[in-house]
């Protein structure tokens, strides 16, 4: 039962207990005198007359005391009862709002969808970062379906398909061949790189879908400091992007292959200053001599092109916590893992 239900009854009993003391307690307290008693007076009447009326006055002064607590009871069960019905319309007008809210994020949501749609680029770039906004707004309803949807339209909007790359051509053994040259993403598509910038900035949570952007062009893209963990770039397009500072690592899922996943991922000229790589697959990535590891951080579990000296690139190896826990996505390496302790800073 409710506090205000019960603290309604007990005021109520109050109530009742007084208006029954008001009846009761004069006669107890100042009863009238009998026959006998007014007869034993008759010598003195007036004497007589005055003890009745004292009486008759200390009953009525009883019920007056009386009656005003009960009146003050009942003011109290006013305020009580008017307090209560003014939380009743806070708490109606807070679910009022909180449905207003909804109805204008789901709104919005469905408005920046439509704008996505668009054949206009404007239009799609700003359809992007009103979804990022919704996403903010509302993290809890909205976070993840806005992550899906702006994921499904990099892969219709750039999706690079199954053929290879240009600087594919490359000596494997020198790693050389890669072209940097090209229009920046925010100029040839603004929608793309907006989309892509509002998923490296939206919060990612352990239990969240896998972040898919494999086969994407996100060549010369601006993902500075972007949040994209756990994230599968197979043979995405990262050609000449700054990547810096960038957190790449592999958080959340230890043991899947898709996750932290640049293998034949384009990274011909890329910025990687600063980026964080712990536990990433790099083992068939496309890099060359423009590529920019300088204080980037890896760990025992990162995996390297087998031609590639990543020590000498300016990567600095920290040796990850739980190492032996992580047997079945990172087999244990004693040679890289010794690689690694050695170049720790």
């Amino acid at each position: 039962m409710e506090l205000w239900i019960i603290l309604l009854i007990v005021i109520i009993v109050i109530m009742v207990v007084l208006c029954a003391t008001a009846l009761w307690a004069p006669q107890q307290y100042a009863p009238k005198l009998s026959d006998q008693e007014l007869a034993s007076l008759t010598s003195a009447r007036r004497e007589s007359l005055e003890i009745g009326d004292g009486r008759l006055r200390l009953q009525n002064e009883w019920r007056a005391t009386l009656i005003q607590a009960l009146a003050g009871f009942t003011v109290l069960l006013g305020v009580f009862l008017a307090f209560k019905q003014l939380l009743d319309q806070g708490e109606n007008s807070r679910e009022t709002l909180e449905l207003t809210r909804q109805g204008q994020v789901s709104d919005r949501f469905t408005r920046a969808i439509d704008q996505l749609g668009s054949g206009n680029p404007e239009t799609k770039t700003g359809g992007a970062y009103a979804l990022e906004h919704v996403a903010r707004q509302s993290p809890k309803d909205y976070r993840i379906p806005v992550t899906e949807v702006l994921m499904a339209f990099l892969h219709r909007q750039a999706n690079r398909g199954e053929g290879p790359f240009k600087e594919e051509a490359r000596d494997k053994e020198s790693g050389t061949g890669c072209n940097p040259v090209g229009e920046r993403l925010g100029t040839r598509d603004p929608d793309v790189q907006a989309a892509v910038a509002a998923l490296g900035r939206l919060e990612k949570q352990k239990n969240d879908p896998l972040l898919d952007l494999s086969r994407v062009d996100l060549s010369r893209a601006d993902l500075t400091g972007a949040r994209l963990t756990d994230a599968n770039f197979f043979r995405t397009d990262l050609h000449n992007t700054n990547l810096a500072k960038a957190d790449l690592r592999r958080i959340y899922r230890k043991d899947a292959d898709e996750a932290a996943n640049l293998k034949s991922a384009n990274l011909c000229a890329a910025n990687l200053t600063g980026a964080s790589l712990a536990g990433v697959d790099l083992s068939t990535a496309l890099i060359d001599e423009h590529t920019n590891f300088k204080g980037a951080t890896s760990d025992q579990c990162t995996e390297w092109p087998e031609w590639f000296d990543w020590s000498s690139r300016g990567v600095i190896c920290k040796i990850s916590p739980g190492f032996q826990d992580r047997e079945e996505s990172c087999p244990p390496d004693d040679h890289r893992a010794e690689l690694c302790k050695n170049n720790q800073p």
